[in-house]
């Protein structure tokens, strides 16, 4: 007969032995430049480790690295990040992202953001974001004080007003 003792088990089933997989979400990493003029396209190089699932046997043998990438982009000034649509022509055969020169209007801090996620098991989403700094062709320019007559033993100051000062991310 049975107890109904905590400390007591028994064996139902003749005993039953189940493989169980586990798995690894992707990590989402690019690479690109710290900073960069505007007439240069923005190129992020995406290098994520896709993660994986299983180690069965047979037709399941190995592992699946399914990952689904999404871009987004946020322009200086910008208070949200705009998505880039996975069939943009902005993305190439290996998820890697180009914004065309033609399309960087606005020099100043761009943020670049990457996700990925296994669609199908392990839905972890990884995400990484990264600044680069988008400058205007330089423009030396400046003032001088003072402006005219400039007499001998007079200080002058040259004041610097090119077109890239200040520019910090």
């Amino acid at each position: 007969g049975l107890s109904n003792s905590c400390n007591t088990f028994s064996e139902n089933g003749g005993g039953v032995l189940k493989n169980v997989n586990t798995s690894l979400p992707p990590i989402a990493k690019f690479t690109m430049p710290l900073k960069q003029c505007k007439t240069i396209a923005i190129f992020a190089d995406n290098i994520t480790t896709q993660g994986s699932y299983g180690n069965g046997t047979g037709a399941s043998a190995g592992c699946l690295h399914e990952v689904d990438y999404t871009w987004y982009y946020k322009k200086p000034g910008d208070a949200n990040f705009t998505t880039v649509a996975s069939s943009s022509s902005w993305i190439n055969s290996t998820k890697d992202l180009t914004i065309p020169a033609s399309f960087i209007t606005t020099s100043g801090c761009w943020e670049i953001k990457l996700e990925a996620v296994n669609p199908d098991l392990c839905n972890t989403v990884s995400e990484v974001t990264k600044t680069i700094k988008i400058e205007v062709p330089p423009t030396a320019t400046f003032t001088i004080t003072p402006e005219t007559p400039i007499c001998p033993n007079t200080e002058i100051q040259f004041t610097n007003t090119s077109n890239v000062i200040n520019l910090n991310c």
